[in-house]
């Protein structure tokens, strides 16, 4: 059985970073320097700023600390399209008019590229109109912000019809931070060196994992079986196609068995309280598994939803 991922080399070690956040740049409380210092002391090794509409100057980069600052922008064309997150770009793209020549836009910066917040007000990115355009390396699955806001802060449904299509999107969690207040409520660990070119190019791979708080110790896919330890996990749930849950296991240690029949398989990890994690998908290819996208698809687009 032949199994693709992203976590077949974790020789390096698990950067903690943020994704999503925002200064006075544009509607955030905080200058830059003091955003990076911020999250620099909550233990962060990095993080991406992303304000709207517009890219932080060089000169504010540069905040005195060890903190790897990258910059980025929250980026929508123009009017009220949808949003997207943008790491690792150095002037704002185009604002066009339509949604199809931001998403151009957007894969044409180079940036690791984020649909975000897909169901804030229930439907700020429709499922159709993401699969449609592809343009992006992740969604975001989970928003901390939209828990004080309209709509759903968790967009894993989303996640699964796209997946289930055959859409190969890894899964981000972020902060959407406009306040120190803000910062710290979800977050990514990614496996890569400590420079920017190395974070950017390992969140394209999907060498990461989504959290609000649950550090994943060890991933292990050894003949087709995946393995998790999370020391502070009281379930973990392995999910497959359309979102199923396959197999869950009470504690901090698991293993499920890929199957033949499986499409994918993704992990959610449940601590205390708020505490999750989201590990990103490990796919089966095989015919099974692309006959099933075919079938999803054509059903999936006569369906009267979004």
């Amino acid at each position: 059985m032949l199994l693709t991922h992203p976590y077949a080399d974790l020789s390096g070690c698990w950067l903690k970073g943020a994704l999503h956040l925002h200064s006075t740049n544009s509607d955030g409380k905080d200058h830059p320097h003091e955003v990076f210092r911020d999250y620099e002391g909550k233990g962060f090794d990095f993080a991406v700023l992303t304000d709207h509409q517009a890219v932080v100057r060089s000169e504010d980069l540069d905040h005195g600390g060890s903190l790897v600052a990258i910059p980025g922008c929250e980026y929508r064309g123009s009017g009220t399209l949808p949003e997207m997150g943008l790491g690792g770009v150095r002037q704002l793209p185009p604002i066009p008019v339509d949604l199809e020549a931001s998403a151009r836009a957007a894969q044409e910066s180079g940036a690791f590229v984020v649909y975000n917040h897909p169901n804030w007000h229930f439907d700020h990115w429709p499922s159709k109109a993401m699969l449609r355009l592809k343009a992006a390396h992740a969604m975001e699955i989970y928003n901390a912000v939209v828990e004080e806001l309209q709509g759903s802060a968790e967009s894993t449904n989303k996640w699964d019809a796209l997946l289930s299509y055959g859409y190969r999107i890894w899964g981000a969690a972020g902060d959407d931070a406009h306040e120190s207040a803000h910062r710290n409520q979800a977050w990514v660990q990614v496996m890569a060196e400590r420079d920017e070119a190395s974070i950017i190019e390992a969140l394209k791979a999907g060498k990461f994992y989504a959290s609000t708080g649950i550090e994943v110790k060890a991933i292990s896919i050894q003949d087709g079986v995946w393995t998790v330890d999370a020391p502070d996990a009281h379930l973990i749930r392995f999910i497959v196609e359309r979102g199923q849950v396959r197999s869950q296991v009470r504690g901090s240690q698991a293993s499920y068995k890929i199957q033949e029949k499986d499409v994918y398989v993704r992990v959610e990890i449940y601590g205390t309280g708020m505490q999750r994690a989201w590990l990103n998908p490990v796919f089966v290819e095989n015919d099974h598994s692309r006959a099933f996208h075919q079938e999803f698809s054509a059903w999936y687009e006569k369906q009267p939803f979004s």
